[in-house]
């Protein structure tokens, strides 16, 4: 209640945005989500395909043992996919604007066309002819867990610096591509609402 609380305080003075990152899996079943219809929240998703995902998990914690001892639907938890249902239907509920949702592979193949849309579509200024580039290396920023999650991102400076190859289910153990199953409709689900390029939209 009191992280809700400060979620939800007055901006500061001279302030006018305030950007707020959550994860999935921190969101667990009893906590209550209707903070989320804050009058002044506009709310994204940013998905990923989740054979990435489980791919990329796997290199950290040994999923395929977490599904051997504890089932599929507890590997899935740990990857955070499987969350965003709830959570997406909640702040959709409760929200003053359709959450918008963003799909990974899409914002590497187009940053500036996606986070432009993305921009415009919540009022926020977008300098399209600016970089979008940063620093290689930690930030302040980067919280605590940067160190153990962040090695890959450290050496980028750019957005599609590194492009992951696209897994397919045969590369990945049994167990996984059961994991993978399991995210999938979630995932698929939320696919059908992301931000495309315009140019994708035309038509001959």
């Amino acid at each position: 209640r009191k992280v809700v609380t400060q979620l939800q305080a007055p901006l500061g003075q001279g302030v006018n945005f305030y950007y707020q990152k959550h994860m999935a899996i921190h969101m667990l079943p009893e906590v209550d989500l209707s903070w989320l219809g804050h009058a002044e929240f506009v709310h994204g998703f940013l998905i990923r395909d989740p054979r990435e995902v489980v791919a990329s998990m796997a290199e950290f914690r040994d999923l395929a043992q977490i599904q051997r001892e504890r089932g599929t639907a507890a590997a899935a938890e740990l990857v955070g996919i499987v969350q965003l249902e709830r959570i997406y239907d909640r702040a959709r509920a409760l929200g003053v604007r359709e959450p918008l949702v963003i799909d990974a592979n899409e914002l590497l193949r187009n940053p500036g066309e996606i986070l432009g849309a993305f921009c415009r579509q919540i009022d926020l200024p977008f300098a399209a002819d600016e970089p979008i580039c940063w620093a290689p290396g930690q930030h302040p920023s980067d919280g605590a867990w940067a160190p153990f999650w962040y090695q890959k991102i450290f050496a980028t400076s750019k957005l599609g610096t590194y492009q992951p190859p696209r897994q397919n289910n045969n590369d990945l153990p049994p167990a996984l591509q059961e994991v993978v199953s399991f995210c999938l409709p979630t995932y698929e689900r939320l696919l059908a609402k992301h931000i495309v390029p315009i140019d994708s939209l035309r038509t001959d």
